[in-house]
């Protein structure tokens, strides 16, 4: 329970933070 908990809160760091990253290169661009 707690693994998957953990999972799927890494997942949700890795889509926001991917979407930052997205946004700021198309700032950049």
């Amino acid at each position: 329970m707690l693994t998957a908990f953990t999972y799927s809160s890494h997942i949700v760091i890795y889509i926001y933070a991917l979407g930052i990253r997205f946004t700021c290169y198309r700032t950049a661009t």
